[in-house]
């Protein structure tokens, strides 16, 4: 994604998006006019989705492997506890197809890693890799999820912009100078970005002083 404006933080490499108070001061100092800063926020909007897809994709990803993780340290703490007596477990020969085994005392395992390799391992040794790669994974959740958080904060920030800046607009070509009594418009704009159509709807809240207008 582009980069942060100076002085909004950004998070792993997601920029920051910079909420507008005032936003004849925002197209002054960025040189645009109404039509190039929403063509610029709504290119932003759609980086921040695209972002946001990625992410959870991601997310779903460690969510899925979590318990997978747990089932295997399971099986190996379980292995450990029944040393001695040998265990009579339940496996699927195929998908809804079931038989049971025996398994003696065993000191080791063979554990599946990625890429399609499977290492053999005593059980201790086992047991430290299967809880180091259970922290690991809980710990990338977490960065995802507050990653996650960050980009839809900003997402927000930046749909906020975009209804200010057209709300100024609709002001700025509607009102000119008045300002005071309560009245609400509604308007729409289509602006074409990347190809697609994007149709805004918003609800401009202005006020008019009614020595103003008489």
């Amino acid at each position: 994604m582009a980069s942060s404006t100076p002085g909004v933080p950004e998070r792993r490499g997601i920029p920051g998006a910079e909420f507008v108070e005032d936003v004849q001061t925002y197209l002054t100092q960025s040189g645009l006019n109404v039509n190039s800063a929403l063509a610029i926020l709504l290119e932003r909007l759609q980086q921040y989705k695209l972002v946001e897809m990625r992410l959870l994709a991601q997310q779903r990803n460690i969510q899925a492997r979590i318990p997978d993780i747990e089932k295997c340290f399971y099986v190996v703490a379980t292995l450990q506890t029944k040393k001695g007596t040998g265990i009579f477990p339940d496996f699927e020969v195929s998908e809804g197809i079931y038989y049971w085994a025996r398994i003696e005392d065993n000191d080791s395992v063979c554990l599946w890693l990625e890429a399609n390799v499977m290492l053999e391992y005593s059980c201790e040794e086992a047991t430290a890799l299967l809880q180091k790669n259970l922290d690991n994974a809980k710990a990338s959740l977490e960065v995802v999820d507050a990653d996650l958080q960050f980009l839809r904060d900003q997402a927000t920030i930046t749909q906020v912009t975009i209804a200010r800046v057209y709300n100024w607009d609709g002001n700025a070509i509607l009102l000119g100078p008045l300002m005071g009594l309560s009245c609400n418009i509604c308007f729409a704009r289509e602006y074409l970005v990347d190809g697609n159509v994007f149709v805004f709807l918003f609800s401009l809240l202005f006020f008019m002083k009614l020595s103003d207008i008489v």
